[in-house]
């Protein structure tokens, strides 16, 4: 299972790779936005139009799912696109006939946000809606960045402690609890199978794969056919274990922070974006297992690649307008000879 599987995730790493030294940074976005549209765009066609297979008809019944085989993918999907969009409309990416385009299509993912009735797509919308801001912060001056962030932080803070005092209420809004559907009994199963190998794991989707495997054990502890963690770090360990887990947590890391100078550093406002992703595969891999999925993999693969591409440019830009400044200093008059 994980030989086979393993052919897959090395081919997405390959395209990822592939694009992200093939074509510019921005031609990349416009790639990207792209394709996001046409999503957006079928997912709405078939929750409108086919409802038979664009919306869902068991426990989740009504909530829209587009194309996608459950509501919270659709969900944070939509999340993921909504705020891409702002951002392509804040970087001015592209001309004001297809800007026009842009913000219909932001509009109709926003929607699905709503029409998916998933809660991790509301949070996912909101928490990097609020990174965009962040980020904008990031790149003021010096002053009004500490009173922009620290504004944030307070306001964060008190919005933190209201939840926490009143997370049955708010979750129940949502319909749900705060054992968050089964998942505070299937992490402590996990943590178990993990101790069991800790260092190298049972390979890519080699603890899921196969009846009579491994994930049986688990499935008769929690008492429910759970079909993956439900917690995309878990399954991380699950499948590579710490030797793999550490290398893999070290790069998300260090992507992490380079993302987040490059946004301090950077002029350009495209700089937002590695950030952004970071967020989105951060949160969608709390209560869901979308790591080695092979389309946030090649996601996470072009972040990390992208950040080191942003900074060769910001150097070059850095460089050139040094160059420029020191012609101007030749050129003039008072230039001793």
């Amino acid at each position: 299972m994980t030989s086979r599987r393993s052919i897959l995730l090395l081919g997405s790493t390959a395209l990822s790779i592939y694009l992200s030294f093939s074509f510019s940074f921005k031609q990349q976005l416009r790639f990207l936005v792209i394709a996001l549209g046409i999503n957006v765009i079928v997912c709405f066609i078939f929750g409108l139009l086919l409802p038979k297979y664009g919306i869902m008809h068991d426990v989740h019944a009504g909530a829209w799912r587009g194309v996608h085989s459950h509501k919270n993918k659709l969900g944070s999907q939509m999340a993921l696109t909504t705020v891409f969009l702002l951002t392509t409309q804040y970087s001015h990416l592209f001309k004001r006939r297809a800007s026009l385009w842009i913000t219909g299509v932001m509009l109709l993912s926003a929607f699905m946000v709503v029409a998916s009735k998933s809660t991790t797509g509301l949070l996912t919308t909101a928490a990097m809606a609020l990174t965009f801001l962040i980020c904008n912060t990031l790149r003021l001056s010096y002053r009004y960045m500490v009173i922009g962030v620290s504004s944030i932080v307070l306001i964060l803070g008190a919005v933190s402690i209201y939840i926490q005092s009143e997370a049955d209420a708010i979750l129940g809004i949502f319909g749900k609890t705060t054992g968050l559907s089964g998942r505070d009994e299937i992490w402590p199963g996990i943590w178990h199978m993990i101790s069991l190998r800790p260092f190298l794991g049972y390979g890519y989707e080699g603890f899921w794969g196969t009846a009579g495997g491994p994930a049986d054990l688990l499935r008769q502890i929690v008492g429910w056919p759970a079909p993956n963690a439900h917690n995309g770090f878990l399954e991380i360990l699950l499948a590579v274990g710490w030797i793999g887990g550490i290398f893999f947590f070290a790069s998300f890391l260090v992507t992490t922070v380079k993302s987040f100078q490059l946004v301090r550093m950077s002029k350009q406002s495209y700089a937002i974006y590695p950030v952004l992703i970071l967020v989105f595969l951060v949160l969608g891999n709390m209560t869901e297992s979308n790591f080695f999925n092979h389309d946030v993999w090649i996601l996470y693969v072009w972040v990390s690649l992208s950040s080191i591409q942003i900074s060769d440019t910001s150097l070059k830009e850095r460089a050139k307008s040094i160059e420029v400044s020191n012609a101007s200093e030749r050129a003039s008059p008072f230039y001793p000879s």
